[in-house]
């Protein structure tokens, strides 16, 4: 709103104003220049505090990323072994219902 007032007294009036009165304008425009760089370095700090914090976030799920990476072959590994001994118990299953069938069929 103050960035409005200033650019309407820089645009506008005050070509007969006393010197006085120019000079409280000059003042009242200085002040709001401040003002304005004040709020601008405020929102470069809040952008770098906020892309700070996206970085972390990112490298977090990075790092998240890997781990269920790195379980996930661990779980994959783990199943083909599981799948092996269970591919053994049932081939010695079978055996054991050949033999029986064959005991049963005598």
């Amino acid at each position: 709103m103050r960035a409005w007032i200033l650019l309407a007294f820089l645009s506008g009036g005050g070509t007969a104003a006393s010197a006085q009165t120019c000079s409280a304008d000059l003042q009242i425009a200085q002040t709001l220049i401040g003002e304005l760089r004040e709020l601008d370095a405020n929102g470069q700090r809040v952008q770098e505090m906020m892309l700070s914090g996206l970085k972390a976030s990112i490298e977090q799920w990075v790092d998240q990323k890997q781990r269920c990476q790195a379980d996930q072959v661990d779980a994959e590994s783990q199943l083909r072994v599981e799948q092996a001994k269970m591919n053994e118990f049932q081939d010695q299953l079978d055996k054991l219902d050949q033999i029986l069938a064959g005991i049963a069929g005598r």
